[in-house]
């Protein structure tokens, strides 16, 4: 058990690093227009294996009339598994949402839905998207997908300041935490003969959680400096070099510890990822005494598949 809380407490620790160690500004997607319009029926999306990252621009409409305020979410669509609606963005007044996908492989099709005040107004399937690309979708609410166009996606590279907005750590392993919890406490429940109170566990969960969040946020408070020349600063004196491979950002810190994420720039935000593998190789690289009850309860909480994400804005 105290081994378990060691590893959330890594956990935390590895969600400081991603930051302390890097700050940088590196690339931004530019959209070159191709001209290409797909127009009617949809089309199949292109065979590209080496490609990570896509944006869909989704206009969700009912009868005519944008909505705005939705909850736009995407799944890959396989065959045999559940949907798994992994990559979501906000409608704008022009009922416009800008999603970014990203995955080892993005090409293929998906599904799509709108959430809105607890509801679902439109649900959407049989949508290709193709790696490497901004599609445009149109989303009518009681009818179907439409392709409108796409553009290929190019980085170009910039330098800059970044300042920490957010992360969907909590999020995304909360309730995972929660089943883990319950089913310590179902156990320990049995043996005494007790009652499992889930309200109390929800509790445990909700302090943890804004805990966890409260710490990163402390850890990544400082603005971080990034120079043309592959280095970068922040205002706590961290120094470290960076560089870029695609879409994937390597930092390194002044004393070789290194991170691997892949990043999304939109404008003035910015978007780091990181994988189940790439987050473990972050807290093994830190943590010299990983046992196997700690890798156990890593499991338990981050799934293949799951990915976490940090925000940051231009500043």
């Amino acid at each position: 058990m105290f081994g378990s809380m060691r590893s959330v407490f890594v956990l935390v620790l590895a969600g400081g690093l991603v930051w302390s160690c890097s700050g940088e500004r590196v690339m931004t997607p530019q959209v070159t227009q191709t001209g290409e319009q797909i127009g009617g029926p949809l089309s199949k999306p292109a065979v590209r294996r080496d490609v990570t990252q896509a944006l869909v621009v989704a206009r969700v409409q009912q009868d005519g009339v944008p909505v705005s305020g939705a909850t736009v979410e995407l799944s890959r669509s396989v065959s045999g598994r559940a949907a798994d609606y992994a990559w979501s963005a906000t409608t704008d007044e022009n009922g416009e949402a800008r999603v970014y996908v990203w995955a080892d492989d993005v090409s293929g099709y998906y599904q799509a839905r709108a959430l809105q005040d607890g509801s679902v107004p439109g649900m959407w399937s049989s949508i290709p998207i193709n790696g490497g690309y901004e599609s445009m979708v149109d989303l009518p609410v009681g009818g179907k997908a439409r392709v409108t166009g796409s553009s290929v996606l190019t980085l170009q590279s910039v330098v800059g300041s970044w300042v920490y907005v957010g992360t969907d750590m909590g999020e995304k392993v909360s309730k995972k935490l929660e089943n883990a919890l319950v089913d310590l406490l179902e156990i320990f429940s049995s043996f005494l003969g007790l009652d499992l109170d889930p309200a109390a566990v929800a509790m445990i969960v909700q302090e943890f959680t804004i805990g966890m969040e409260t710490s990163i946020s402390d850890t990544l408070s400082s603005i971080r400096r990034v120079n043309a020349d592959g280095s970068f600063e922040d205002d706590d004196g961290n120094t470290g070099t960076w560089s870029v491979s695609g879409n994937l950002l390597t930092m390194v810190d002044a004393d070789g510890f290194t991170i691997e994420g892949t990043y999304f720039v939109d404008g003035d935000n910015l978007t780091l990822f990181f994988t189940r593998d790439q987050y473990l190789r972050i807290i093994r690289q830190e943590d010299e005494e990983w046992d196997e009850e700690a890798q156990a309860f890593f499991d338990a909480i981050i799934e293949e598949g799951d990915t976490i994400r940090f925000f940051f804005r231009a500043g």
